[in-house]
């Protein structure tokens, strides 16, 4: 078996041989010609060798000199170095690892393309501890002093642009503390690197320190004119003076997780998970900027992060100077025409009223109609023309558009930022119809957010959406659960807890909220407010035997979303989601349908809102597989149409359970329990103890109890 050679050549070198370090060179130009054997990994004559390390020595005792260090090699590393009379290399298979090697390899073949280049690429940084070979001078060996010097250069130069890549990648998925540190490393190989002293500077500013981020500016000034002899670009001079008049802030949802004084609600926690859909939104904002306009739409189900997506992209622009007018669409019942379309122009009109002023008279006449306070800057401005209400319509949408295409000329880029669109209606979806029309030649930036379920095929919505794929003016991105390695790193985001407690805690959470955001913020929150998750001084601490309780705190704030959900589903779907709530957080297609007295297809034309609101999803067929049904079964459940579904959360369930008033809850129980007189016992089976729990916790008596199926009775006797 071939003993393993490992040489770490950045920084001051450490080579170890069989897991044991290497200390008996007979000089350090023997340790110098072995990393230069491993850093070229080829073969090299005896003669090149020679003069490489003694090249101001005769040729007779350089070649004596040289033998001497080959005999010491060959005894450090018998298996790895290969000698014969002609030329020298070392053995550079599996059984030899070398950082510099492995860095350089990696760097060099990096594509961007793959799902786990930038891991890839954090792996190989992290090899790279100081310049190659530091510390390492051979005397009297000037032309490997000279090679080495360009190998340093070259390792330098491959770790600058490593290091540019993922400051430029954290930055863009928002991950400021992970971006600065990869932008400093950066600046400590190139101090006079302009670009990333502008890197610090808004990610220091973004992160919320002002101070620090105007002191950058003034530590890259000094260093371009003491080395350089410059000052900084007007592009850094003009973020300088924008950090400076408070232009450039800290996103709220990025502080760390803390109690406060008022013990809010709900808690802000880290912003994770979304790394790939704020590159996307990064990708749509740099086509805006190059003139290309454009309509975006992210949706989802309630809760996922849209809102706060959106956000912390805005923050992160917010240090490019374009302008940001912000407006929800609101529920009213009665339609209130161009309702967030007046609250973007109202920001505006407050952000810059001369810009509004100079408008032609014809155009302030009709925006008046919308901005009822433009006639106190305007007083010399009659009150009305006369128009063919025909064309009034008409006028004030193209009024609208001038006022955009005026607010593009002054500030560069313009983002209207239209949240909760699905409660947007007819009168708005037309006016950004005409708006969007010619948005590919601006750069305007229509940027939406609507809850999928809430948005049915004949909202007008959906019509502007189709127009605009016709013209390829529109991108859609629709949010998805977060997965567990996100929840997993906002668990770390938490100092003071060990390994084990950090991943019962990220199990717990991932359980209980099914990677629903608003569902994890509340877990969080309620974990906090029961003393499960505790603030100790500089960290926290966590009761790992309470964490069981984590699905029975359900706070107001949930109870009301979820029941305004419920109660915007159909009759007959309300009805199917009581009875699978008191039937057990897990429940199967024929049970309802025997309970419901329904066919199958009935009970999954009921089962589709209940579907697209994420409040119940359908259990995979190998989790039955896992829950002790046979390959069998699982076949015949799938061919009766017997599928199996699972509230999307605890929580879900059981605010839903909590919900019903004694008397249904206790009538919907025996409706299912006849059901399950009927039922095949393996469909019945895994049901039975959830069903236990729910007439527990309904505090049924005991006449209701034994009124319940022999299989049932047993758990409540």
């Amino acid at each position: 078996m071939t003993v393993m050679l490992n040489l770490e050549l950045f920084g001051h070198t450490r080579i170890t041989y069989g897991g044991k370090q290497v200390t008996g060179f007979v000089s350090n130009k023997a340790e110098a010609l072995l990393c230069y054997l491993a850093i070229t990994g080829e073969a090299h004559s005896r003669d090149d060798l020679a003069a490489l390390l003694w090249s101001e020595m005769p040729e007779a005792e350089a070649k004596a000199n040289l033998r001497v260090v080959l005999c010491n090699l060959r005894q450090l590393f018998p298996e790895h170095m290969q000698i014969n009379r002609k030329t020298v290399a070392l053995r550079t298979d599996e059984a030899c690892w070398i950082d510099a090697l492995l860095f350089q390899r990696s760097v060099q073949t990096y594509d961007a393309t793959r799902s786990d280049a930038m891991s890839v690429l954090r792996d190989v940084v992290a090899l790279y501890h100081g310049d190659l070979l530091h510390g390492l001078q051979p005397r009297g060996a000037l032309l490997f002093e000279e090679w080495l010097l360009l190998q340093r250069e070259h390792m330098r130069q491959l770790m600058m642009q490593s290091c540019y890549a993922l400051a430029q990648y954290h930055m863009q998925c928002a991950e400021y503390t992970e971006a600065l540190h990869y932008t400093i490393r950066l600046l400590k190989l190139e101090p006079w690197h302009e670009e990333a002293h502008r890197y610090a500077m808004l990610l220091l500013a973004l992160s919320g320190q002002r101070s620090a981020s105007l002191a950058q500016y003034k530590t890259c000034e000094q260093i371009l004119g003491r080395e350089l002899g410059i000052e900084p670009e007007e592009e850094t001079k003009s973020l300088y003076h924008r950090i400076l008049a408070g232009e450039v802030t800290p996103a709220p949802a990025r502080r760390p997780l803390t109690m406060t004084a008022s013990a809010p609600r709900l808690l802000p926690l880290p912003f994770v998970g979304r790394g790939a859909d704020f590159l996307w939104l990064r990708e749509q904002y740099d086509l805006v900027q190059r003139g290309c306009g454009r309509f975006t739409l992210i949706h989802g189900v309630a809760g996922i992060g849209k809102t706060c997506l959106v956000e912390q992209f805005l923050h992160f622009i917010s240090g490019t100077g374009s302008l940001v007018l912000r407006a929800r669409c609101e529920r009213f019942h009665q339609a209130v025409p161009f309702q967030p379309v007046v609250d973007v122009l109202r920001a505006g009109f407050q952000t810059n009223p001369e810009l509004f002023q100079h408008l032609p008279e014809h155009w302030q006449l009709a925006l008046r109609q919308l901005l009822p306070e433009m006639r106190a800057l305007t007083p010399g401005v009659p009150e009305a023309y006369t128009m063919v209400p025909v064309f009034e319509r008409q006028a004030l949408f193209e009024a609208v558009s001038v006022c955009f295409a005026e607010l593009e000329r002054h500030y560069g880029e313009v983002v209207l930022w239209f949240d909760d669109l699905h409660y947007a209606d007819g009168a708005t979806i037309d006016l950004l119809n005409y708006l969007t029309r010619h948005c590919q030649q601006a750069r305007i930036w229509y940027l939406g957010a609507y809850r999928s379920e809430l948005l049915d095929v004949a909202h007008p919505l959906q019509h502007l959406a189709s127009r605009l794929r016709r013209s390829d003016g529109l991108a859609v991105c629709e949010l998805g659960l977060l997965h567990e390695g996100a929840i997993k790193k906002l668990v770390e985001s938490l100092p003071g807890l060990d390994a084990t407690a950090r991943t019962l805690l990220a199990a717990t959470l991932a359980e209980v909220s099914g990677g629903n955001p608003f569902l994890l913020s509340q877990v969080v929150t309620q974990l906090v407010e029961h003393k499960i998750l505790v603030r100790h001084n500089e960290g926290w601490f966590l009761h790992p035997q309470q964490l069981v309780h984590a699905q029975e705190y359900i706070s107001p704030e949930l109870q009301a979303l979820l029941m305004e959900q419920v109660g915007r589903l159909p009759d007959e779907a309300q009805r199917l989601l009581q009875l699978a709530a008191v039937s057990g957080q897990s429940f199967s297609l024929s049970l309802m349908a025997k309970a419901f007295e329904s066919d199958h297809h009935a009970i999954m034309r009921m089962m589709q809102p209940l579907l697209a609101f994420d409040l119940v999803r359908e259990v995979p067929t190998v989790a039955l597989m896992q829950e002790g049904l046979t390959q069998g079964e699982v076949e015949w459940m799938e061919y009766v149409g017997n599928v199996r579904y699972t509230f999307a959360s605890p929580l879900i369930w059981r605010a839903i359970v909590q919900s019903l008033p004694p008397g249904d809850r206790r009538r919907l129980a025996e409706q299912v329990a006849q059901a399950h007189r009927i039922a095949p016992r393996f469909i019945r089976t895994p049901i039975l103890a959830h069903q236990h729990q729910t007439l527990r916790t309904t505090n049924h008596n005991r006449r209701t109890i034994m009124a319940l199926p022999k299989d049932l009775k047993v758990f409540g006797e």
